[in-house]
């Protein structure tokens, strides 16, 4: 009887130790991709994306898909800013670009002797020597490494120079600061030839699209890339918002413009902080740090330098609401809250 129990405790034990090693070892369950052919599941997985971003686009957002170009693309960026270089180096390392900098026109001529460049980006203002005069002396030089260069002059955000005078200087293109992650891309996809181009026709067509509208916005001191990033991409709500911000113009100014009169600091500078959040947030980011100085002039009680700066911060809101305005196709007549006083004294 012992022996009986023994022999079966044994085999319960046998069959116990099979199932705890069944559970450890790995799965094998067979998905089929192991043995597919590598181009069929490349064309499986692009299939699948598209059908991932067409759920994306029907639910209002438009988050880009990433462009990419070739390994090997090769940028120059000059610039005397740190800041504006710093932001350009990010933009093109975000597409997989190598990235070379100079400080100066100077440096620029240097490196150009020695290296080869796919684009080079040049700012329009540095000390020293400009960016037309230095695009003009690089012309000059014998620089047999990039001879089919494509350069570009970066403006200023309030620079006034039509861009007819950088086509006849030989540029290939104006962009203007802070450039755009649309406008950047697209000038990389307009430049480069197709094979160092990782995109397909429709992200293509989605990036000039979004440059355009990323331009008309700029012109107004909106900046459409830093916006999205605040949405998640949503388009949707990014025009909602906005046009809260158009329709609300006259209201919120009258209401600022009145606590400001008042010489109520504390409501003031609340008021001008949660315009500023918003401004930020929807890419108006001049607005925003003019609303800001308004903060710090509330919080230090400098409310006679607020109320004499008060007019350039409302012809900036005015600037702004006027920019969304146009490219929401509205046509509401903006009145500011000063003409509004005007008219009644």
């Amino acid at each position: 009887m012992i022996f009986i129990v023994i022999v079966v405790l044994a085999v319960a034990g046998y069959f116990i130790y099979k199932k705890v090693q069944e559970k450890n070892q790995p799965d094998t369950t067979f998905t089929g991709r192991a043995f597919m052919d590598p181009e069929e599941y490349r064309k499986q997985e692009e299939l699948q994306n598209r059908k991932a971003g067409a759920e994306e686009a029907a639910a209002g957002s438009s988050e880009p898909r990433p462009f990419k170009v070739a390994s090997g693309v090769k940028l120059l960026l000059v610039d005397d800013d740190k800041k504006d270089i710093y932001h350009l180096t990010q933009l093109a390392e975000a597409v997989g670009a190598e990235v070379v900098t100079a400080d100066n026109g100077i440096q620029c001529l240097d490196t150009v002797k020695n290296h080869s460049f796919d684009i080079i980006f040049i700012a329009r203002d540095m000390s020293r020597m400009d960016g037309v005069q230095t695009f003009r002396n690089m012309k000059k030089q014998e620089m047999k490494l990039s001879e089919d260069v494509k350069v570009f002059a970066v403006v200023n955000r309030d620079s006034d120079e039509p861009a007819v005078f950088f086509e006849r200087e030989g540029f290939s293109g104006v962009l203007r600061k802070p450039v755009g992650e649309y406008l950047f891309c697209q000038a990389l996809a307009d430049s480069l030839p197709k094979e160092k181009v990782i995109a397909d026709d429709a992200l293509l067509q989605e990036i000039h699209m979004m440059a355009g509208h990323e331009k008309k916005l700029q012109e107004s001191g909106i900046q459409l890339s830093a916006a999205l990033m605040n949405y998640g991409g949503n388009v949707k709500q990014f025009r909602e918002e906005a046009a809260a911000f158009c329709e609300n113009y006259e209201e919120e100014s009258g209401s600022i413009m009145d606590s400001l009169y008042a010489g109520n600091a504390r409501e003031y500078m609340d008021k001008v902080r949660e315009k500023r959040n918003l401004s930020k947030k929807l890419g108006a980011l001049y607005l925003a740090d003019m609303f800001d100085d308004h903060v710090n002039m509330a919080k230090n009680q400098d409310m006679d330098i607020a109320e004499a700066s008060w007019r350039n911060l409302e012809l900036e809101w005015e600037h702004v609401v006027s920019g969304f305005s146009q490219w929401l196709g509205r046509n509401d007549t903006i009145t500011s809250a000063t003409e509004i006083l005007a008219k009644d004294e």
